[in-house]
């Protein structure tokens, strides 16, 4: 039972804090330069979770090579986007050539 009152507490709380903030976002205005950096953090965040992962092999060493899969599929991946602006072309695109080349076939280049 105690379980029960402390997620129906921890719940309660959380939602509180969330509801009044985004009740107090509703004042606040923003500048447009403001605005337009905020834009950006998105595209920050996500280059900084995938940056890693695409580079390492592992979380300790940088794989900058042509047998690293991640690499070879990022970069065909941006061709690809670049090509035809289509997300799922993009996604078939950078997941066929990460299966391929972890499958060895990059290693005929």
């Amino acid at each position: 039972m105690f379980e029960v009152l402390l997620i129906t507490g921890m719940c309660a709380v959380t939602y509180l804090i969330r509801s009044l903030l985004f009740l107090a976002a509703q004042q606040v205005r923003l500048s447009t330069n403001t605005q337009q950096a905020l834009s950006f953090v998105p595209v920050a965040v996500l280059s900084a979770i995938i940056a890693p992962a695409i580079l390492s092999t592992n979380q300790h060493t940088l794989n900058v090579s042509i047998h690293n899969p991640a690499l070879i599929a990022a970069i065909a991946a941006i061709a690809v986007a670049w090509w035809r602006n289509s997300l799922l072309l993009t996604l078939v695109a950078g997941i066929s050539i990460f299966m391929l080349s972890r499958w060895g076939v990059a290693s005929f280049i």
